[in-house]
């Protein structure tokens, strides 16, 4: 992975970094593990997760996701999956005491940024699933 691909969600890491620099992505299950829950024909989830981004081996961003949700349900049809996701799935909250970054932003500021793009895709999401994809 590369800061063009990493660009195209937090385009800070392209501004900062340049073109065509490996970058590498780890992430760990804090607080306690991850937790899904499959109950007629959905799933639920909850996680708390942190992660960390590292541009050539400097650690560009490191932020800790606390409460991650999610919902969806699926189901095929003639080729073709349907379902939706709920619109109240959510990054969680960044523990801004765990928010470090070289990219020139705070906690809240990228949190409502990656917020913003996860809630735009939910709804593309959705609009795919309704007419199956």
């Amino acid at each position: 992975m590369t800061t063009d691909e990493i660009g195209q969600v937090i385009y800070e890491v392209l501004e900062k970094y340049g073109s065509g620099k490996t970058c590498n992505i780890s992430a760990k299950w804090i607080d306690a593990p991850a937790k899904a829950e499959f109950t007629d024909g959905s799933m639920d989830f909850t996680a708390s997760l942190q992660l960390t981004l590292s541009v050539e081996g400097e650690v560009a961003l490191q932020a800790s996701f606390q409460n991650l949700y999610g919902k969806l349900a699926l189901h095929s049809a003639d080729g073709q999956i349907f379902g939706e996701i709920d619109e109240k799935t959510s990054i969680g909250t960044i523990d801004p005491k765990s928010f470090k970054t070289t990219l020139g932003m705070n906690a809240t500021a990228f949190q409502s940024e990656l917020g913003e793009m996860v809630y735009e895709g939910i709804i593309t999401g959705n609009s795919y699933l309704t007419t199956g994809i």
